[in-house]
């Protein structure tokens, strides 16, 4: 868990990081092509105004710029007042002294630059002036820039919201991420803590009863014999639990064979049913199998995996019917899918139980005492899955238990 929330934290300061370069990047692009815009805006017409000013003539000058002349010596040429300039006391020879030698290398100069005297930031355009093909001094424009602080505000805005959204949201997916972790922790030490159990009372039986006959501590042969006969029912019991184990391990990891194929539905089930019209006439239990089972159309499955679910909710039903129960094995189709079901008269599940029967190790008993492994249902639900395939069950308590799953038809 100490990991989780280390990663949490790194996610979030990855995100805080992640966020500033967002911002640096947002705004270096808004002033690239801001400045871009404005170049392609005002630099013809400081040009033609620099033009003007070099063969002596008046210019004309937009009330939203002011405007600046300087020699080569960065003095200041008198143009005449502008009547911005009676609204915002300007601080303009700084600025000259900053971009006057790079204009008179011929260059153009365009900034934002942050003036005294004026509200916000100001776009600075200079070009050279030229006469006679020699720079005889520079021209300046400067416009206050509130659409680019407007526009940069709003960025920041925008883009703060938005981080703000996103990690609200990061913030409940890890919430729900850290419910889900602590849920499967506490499935794992379940079950952990269920095999154990599992193991520990066949291994305790068995035990128990090879030191009784190793201490010759038994006389009686009859005895002896049903001791033997317990032994090998409890291990039994651990290979069952053992096989169990290591095939839901298999299908979690994904190594278990699911590869599909076109059968009879007779190759498939048959084999099954032969063995427990077997089983159950020597324990005194009613199978019957449909005639649907053996007319159902060609099905397209894994032969074993259909199989083993078979047997699996065969076992289950065995386990629950008393002496004289019934089980019966029916078929339809309906959907393009061949609907298998699995039904006994036996004691049923109740209500509220019957949404963990497919949970591992869920035995419907707290004490663990009811035969089989625990594991099962929750096998015949992977397998299910593996094949795209269904599995549902319905159950009323005192009448009996239905276990149907679909097979596709071919």
């Amino acid at each position: 868990m100490i990991k989780v929330f280390s990663k949490k934290i790194n996610l979030f300061i990855a995100i805080a990081i992640l966020f500033a370069f967002g911002q640096l990047a947002g705004s270096l692009a808004i002033r690239h092509f801001y400045m871009q815009s404005k170049l392609e805006e005002l630099a013809p017409q400081a040009k033609q105004m620099a033009d003007a000013y070099a063969d002596g003539q008046t210019v004309q000058v937009p009330d939203s710029m002011i405007i600046r002349l300087y020699d080569l010596y960065g003095k200041e040429i008198a143009i005449g007042h502008q009547d911005v300039e009676f609204i915002y006391e300007v601080d303009f020879d700084t600025l000259a002294n900053k971009y006057m030698p790079k204009l008179l290398t011929s260059q153009t100069v365009s900034a934002l630059e942050r003036v005294d005297g004026l509200p916000s930031v100001s776009v600075v355009v200079g070009v050279p002036m030229v006469r006679d093909g020699a720079t005889i001094g520079g021209l300046f424009i400067l416009m206050p820039a509130s659409v680019y602080s407007g526009t940069l505000w709003g960025f920041f805005l925008v883009f703060g919201a938005t981080l703000a959204v996103g990690l609200l949201l990061i913030g409940v997916f890890f919430r729900q991420y850290i419910v889900q972790v602590r849920e499967l922790e506490e499935t794992r030490r379940n079950y952990i803590a269920n095999i154990s159990h599992e193991l520990k009372s066949p291994i305790a039986s068995v035990r128990a009863l090879t030191e009784t006959l190793a201490d010759n501590m038994v006389k009686d042969e009859e005895t002896k014999q049903r001791y033997y006969d317990i032994i090998l029912a409890e291990n039994s019991r651990l290979e069952n639990l053992v096989m169990d184990v290591l095939d839901l391990s298999k299908i979690q990891s994904g190594k278990m064979d699911f590869v599909l194929a076109k059968l009879d539905a007779e190759e498939i089930f048959l084999p099954v049913c032969k063995k427990y019209k077997m089983l159950c006439d020597d324990m005194g239990i009613g199978l019957s199998v449909s005639e649907r089972i053996n007319n159902l159309p060609p099905l397209f499955t894994n032969k074993e995996r259909v199989s083993q679910l078979l047997v699996i909710l065969l076992d289950n039903a065995v386990k629950f019917v008393g002496e004289e129960g019934e089980i019966r094995l029916d078929a339809r189709v309906h959907g393009g899918k061949a609907v298998i079901s699995v039904s006994d008269n036996g004691v049923g599940i109740e209500k509220d139980i019957l949404p963990y029967v497919f949970d591992r190790f869920y035995k419907g008993d707290t004490a663990h005492n009811s035969k089989g492994s625990g594991l099962g249902l929750a096998i015949a639900e992977e397998i299910t899955a593996g094949l795209k395939e269904r599995i549902r069950v319905q159950s009323q308590p005192g009448r009996g238990t239905v276990f149907t799953f679909t097979v596709a038809i071919a």
